[in-house]
């Protein structure tokens, strides 16, 4: 579980990159039943694997939003925090 924040230097801080780069360890597959789902609410392109996150924001009063990863996401040149902070800040 995430607890959220926001800091003046980016439009969504939620981690650091160390933690995220350890959550990105625990994956498994997507159940097949899920995989339309996931394709929808999330945006992947091809099933694959993924991590759950589950996010409060405190200063917003969000307390239990999720949101899943695919382990392609975890890319240098898109930091993972910034991805997962997208995919909240398109929610808000």
């Amino acid at each position: 579980r995430v607890t959220a924040g926001f800091s003046t230097d980016q439009d969504f801080s939620i981690m650091d990159h160390k933690l995220a780069e350890l959550l990105s360890l625990e994956t498994r597959p997507i159940p097949p039943l899920k995989q339309r789902a996931i394709l929808t609410g999330v945006g992947l392109v091809t099933p694959a694997r993924y991590t759950t996150f589950t996010c409060d924001i405190p200063k917003l009063g969000v307390t239990g939003w999720t949101t899943h990863v695919q382990v392609v996401d975890w890319a240098w040149e898109d930091p993972p925090a910034l991805r997962f902070g997208r995919r909240f800040s398109q929610r808000l």
